[in-house]
């Protein structure tokens, strides 16, 4: 889904230090990417007097692209031309960001598997780590922050399963040039600075993790206001840590969501 809002600087996303309460003032449905088999969500905010006609323009790219997916439909394609599509459209909406300015914010919602792990509440403890994984996994092995090296993205969630599982991520990409570094010669841990997480990890130690891999700089609050998965007090996971200076905390509490906006 791609999502374009009007939220300002002063806003009340600003005073309540959080990123991941960016509501909508409209928004399109559309398969765009890598990780569009399992749709992710993309916020795209514009920081400017024209905020309200950038949003419109790249609303209208994912438009586009959702115009000419429904035309295709049906027709008979190869898993690697689809993927190869897919590539093309994160790549239009990548360039349209970057050229308006935009910020990008990724959350999982249609998730891959999801018909196979009904029980247990699965798609949203197993399938959307796994969804985020894809999705950062894809940008960096499509060479998109390479690319558009002033794109500011940002992934939920911690950026799911993808910190955990880094050190494998790193091997493949050496163990197998040919199927990894494609598009792209950057290894993954290269690459990590280039993008933000929020902190929703839900555990002290996952957190203190994330801020030794990507440092306190790519970090900001998520709260995933108003689901169950959320935070019930914004920044209490934060603040748990006793280790943190104050410019480290106040950076993750504010700084780096207001590098992010722009």
């Amino acid at each position: 889904r791609l999502v374009s809002s009007t939220v300002s600087k002063d806003s009340s996303l600003i005073r309540s230090r959080s990123w991941s309460s960016v509501m909508p003032a409209f928004a399109t449905s559309t398969s765009i990417g890598p990780f569009s088999a399992s749709t992710a969500l993309i916020a795209a905010v514009r920081l400017s007097p024209s905020v309200t006609s950038a949003a419109t323009q790249l609303q209208s790219t994912a438009q586009s692209l959702t115009a000419t997916a429904t035309q295709t439909a049906g027709q008979s394609t190869s898993a690697a031309a689809a993927a190869e599509e897919a590539s093309s459209n994160v790549t239009t909406v990548a360039a349209a960001a970057e050229e308006l300015g935009a910020c990008v914010f990724v959350h999982p919602w249609d998730m891959m598997g999801e018909a196979q792990m009904p029980r247990y509440w699965l798609p949203w403890l197993v399938g959307m780590p796994a969804e985020l994984s894809r999705a950062i996994c894809s940008m960096i092995f499509g060479g998109v922050f390479e690319r558009f090296p002033r794109l500011r993205v940002a992934f939920a969630h911690g950026g799911g399963s993808f910190p955990s599982t880094l050190g494998r991520i790193q091997h493949g990409f050496e163990a197998r040039p040919d199927l990894c570094a494609v598009k792209t010669k950057t290894s993954p841990r290269e690459q990590v600075g280039r993008f933000y997480l929020d902190t929703l990890v839900h555990d002290p130690k996952v957190l203190a993790h994330l801020i030794e891999v990507f440092g306190v700089e790519r970090l900001a609050l998520g709260t995933d206001y108003p689901f169950p998965l959320g935070e019930e007090r914004p920044g209490e996971l934060i603040e748990s840590l006793g280790n943190l200076d104050s410019a480290s905390r106040e950076r993750l509490l504010r700084g780096t969501a207001e590098e992010w906006l722009g």
